[in-house]
């Protein structure tokens, strides 16, 4: 199936909004000012982190290990990774698609539903 340009575009950029939304935000300059999208080819969208303007986000993902912490979890901990499985999840089932076999793995589904539960996307 064939995907126009105009969008193509719209659920990249809809992507990009969705992981905006789930970026943390303490101050909010990861997810509106860092968090960028480019489209160098009518085929080709581009989601990244700016790191020259967040350069603290892979730590925004990482388990806490400093004695600083006293053991404390990172309550961000994972979230580009479970954001990245959910913007691939909604940009492939917006373009027409079926989700991949990680789908139907039980496992994968309840974590990825837990992490998202608290804003309204992963629900049965």
């Amino acid at each position: 199936m064939a995907v126009s340009e105009q969008r193509f575009r719209r659920v990249c950029l809809d992507a990009c909004k969705w992981l905006r939304n789930f970026a943390p935000k303490d101050t909010g300059n990861l997810a509106l000012n860092a968090v960028k999208i480019e489209f160098p080819s009518p085929n080709v969208c581009l989601i990244y982190v700016d790191e020259s303007i967040a350069p603290y986000m892979p730590f925004t993902t990482r388990p806490w290990v400093s004695p600083r912490w006293n053991g404390k979890k990172n309550p961000n901990e994972g979230w580009w990774q479970h954001a990245g499985v959910g913007v691939y999840h909604n940009i492939r089932v917006a373009l027409g698609g079926k989700p991949d076999n990680w789908a139907h793995n039980d496992d994968i589904m309840n974590e990825y539903k837990q992490w998202f539960k608290g804003y309204g996307y992963g629900k049965d």
